[in-house]
């Protein structure tokens, strides 16, 4: 999350000076290092600081470096590390890329507005989440499912080892723009669980179209999903000679569900993502993925978390490749057409002129042919021809 600053001035070795704003971001880990005057300030592990040799990350100091600030040089009494995830306002757009923070000089955070960032600053800046509608340790909802609405689910897989993230996010595909309207992620879940989570959701929003990255341990989890637990509507994948991975209806012994995350599809699916979200073609509500997008750069070979995580952002990668897939178009086209079609049947019906009867002369099916014996009845034959 982005606030602009417009006249508020900071502190810097050279004097006051504006700055662009201030972003929110959570991270992970927390250091707080004590200087031997007394002075101390908490920053992520990666937060520069200026010592006597130069800019040095939190995590890289240790006790014989000396800390530089304002009118003073002090070495470092003792750092304290806690775990976690940490709530970090980081100040953005200095000029001299320094300030004081706790009278100690600090690194102007330089990633935000760069031109490393795969979204655009401009529009990194105008990005909000929303309050989820229901949320709770992993899940967080933005929007209830709705009739016929089509919906579909990306899923990243970790090893659930207190490292990466297991997570997925569900989107609102049935017409532009798309809508971000779940996220989940645990970093605890054994892997073996996971497909049941991910069953539980894709039913709640009308049988969502599931993709599944299958690197790693992620190809377990596409299998138990489509094999042991019979989920049908999963994306499947199959490798072309001259255009990579490709979607499929899952016919043929060729495809296979989920995709293999390769250089080519990531660097399609970034593209894609780049293009939906400065577009306004895809709407993000969620705290966690807009962060991660503050942090996810260019590396020199391809885009990744500058620190912490991206898993949430990989997920909006996986479903920016889906969406540019000629299946997929026909499959939500598809769906748009029955909708309509759906919703206006009982209009149409209503606005045709009745077709009114048409009378053959024949008011009755034929049964048997009945005999009538006119004697018996004491009628003429013009009598019965008259009735």
């Amino acid at each position: 999350m982005f606030f602009q600053n417009k006249d508020i001035k900071i502190s810097t070795p050279t004097g006051l000076k504006l700055f662009a704003g201030i972003q929110i971001l959570k991270k992970s880990g927390q250091f707080t290092i004590q200087l031997n005057n007394g002075i101390a300030i908490k920053c992520s592990p990666n937060h520069r600081l200026m010592t006597t040799g130069g800019w040095k990350k939190a995590i890289n100091l240790t006790h014989t470096d000396i800390i530089v600030g304002r009118d003073f040089k002090s070495k470092i009494f003792y750092i304290d590390i806690e775990e976690g995830e940490f709530d970090y306002y980081d100040v953005v757009g200095v000029d001299e890329s320094q300030f004081y923070a706790n009278d100690i000089i600090s690194h102007n955070c330089e990633f935000l507005g760069s031109s490393s960032t795969l979204i655009n600053a401009a529009k990194l800046r105008t990005l909000t989440y929303k309050a989820p509608l229901i949320s709770d340790q992993h899940l967080k909802i933005y929007a209830h499912p709705e009739q016929n609405r089509l919906y579909s689910i990306s899923v990243d897989t970790a090893r659930g080892k207190e490292g990466d993230y297991s997570a997925f996010k569900v989107f609102d595909v049935t017409e532009f723009p798309y809508t971000d309207v779940a996220s989940y992620r645990n970093r605890e879940l054994d892997p073996l669980l996971y497909p049941n989570v991910i069953l539980r959701i894709a039913k709640h929003y009308n049988n969502a179209m599931v993709l599944v990255e299958t690197n790693d341990i992620g190809q377990q989890v596409a299998d138990m999903l489509r094999f042991d637990l019979e989920y049908e509507n999963m994306v499947y994948t199959y490798s072309h000679t001259s255009k990579g991975v490709m979607m499929s209806g899952g016919f043929g012994g060729v495809s296979h569900p989920g995709i293999r995350t390769t250089k080519l599809v990531k660097k399609i699916g970034c593209s894609n993502l780049k293009t939906l979200i400065e577009s306004d073609r895809l709407i993000l509500n969620d705290e966690d993925t807009i962060n991660e997008l503050y942090r996810f750069t260019f590396n020199g070979s391809s885009y990744e978390a500058e620190e912490g995580n991206d898993d949430l952002v990989m997920c909006c990668v996986l479903f920016s490749w889906l969406t540019d897939q000629t299946y997929f178009k026909e499959v939500v086209n598809s769906n748009v057409r029955k909708t309509l079609y759906e919703d206006n049947i009982s209009r149409i019906e209503e606005e045709l002129l009745p077709f009114g009867l048409v009378d053959k002369g024949i008011s009755e099916p034929f049964d048997e042919p009945k005999i009538i014996d006119l004697e018996q009845e004491n009628m003429s034959f013009d009598q019965w021809m008259s009735m």
